[in-house]
């Protein structure tokens, strides 16, 4: 929690490392940010992914810029996805005040689930290539790479049916959400290209 992982000490300068910002391989119960202000981590202008979640389960991402600068403003991209689940039962975001992620300006996807493995992930809370105030696009994407994709997963969950448990998901270079051969997922209560 609290740290510039990509850019340099004022949040604002690529200093990216060579390959994922954070990568969580076999290990669970990881939290990565908070849902305080100084708990806030900046995951940007890395290699790869801002955060890889390969394998373990129970890894908590709340309250993080992702691929912004400190401000949440500004485009630092990741140079793949924002954040990358191939895992089960791992959450991004969150319904408690601050728990949610800025994921903007990635070069590819803002959250990648694939694989039969990832099920049981949520997804709330969130603003998905949308800037810090949710009001002006920092798409994710210089293709027709999307806001969210799940690809080959099932029985994952993108929102709720509470406020808090929206993702704001608007901006993206390509789809707000995009499912390929994925099964029994929700998606519920989300703010799509608003």
């Amino acid at each position: 929690e609290g740290n510039f992982i990509g850019t340099d000490v004022t949040g604002t300068l690529e200093k990216g490392n060579h390959a994922h910002g954070i990568a969580v391989v076999q290990a669970s119960g990881t939290r990565i940010g908070g849902s305080s202000f100084g708990a806030r981590n900046v995951i940007s202008a890395n290699a790869l992914n801002g955060v890889l979640i390969a394998s373990g389960t129970g890894t908590i991402v709340e309250g993080n810029l992702i691929g912004t600068d400190v401000t949440g403003e500004i485009r630092v991209p990741n140079f793949q996805n924002g954040v990358e689940i191939h895992a089960a039962s791992n959450t991004v975001g969150g319904t408690s005040s601050g728990a949610g992620n800025v994921i903007s300006g990635n070069f590819s996807d803002g959250i990648f689930i694939v694989d039969p493995e990832a099920t049981g992930n949520l997804i709330a809370g969130n603003l998905i290539g949308v800037d810090v105030a949710g009001t002006a696009p920092l798409p994710n994407g210089i293709g027709l790479d999307s806001g969210v994709v799940i690809d080959h997963a099932s029985g994952n969950t993108i929102g709720g049916t509470t406020p808090d448990a929206r993702n704001v998901i608007s901006g993206n270079a390509g789809d707000g959400v995009s499912l390929v051969s994925a099964s029994t997922n929700i998606i519920a209560g989300n703010f799509i290209g608003t």
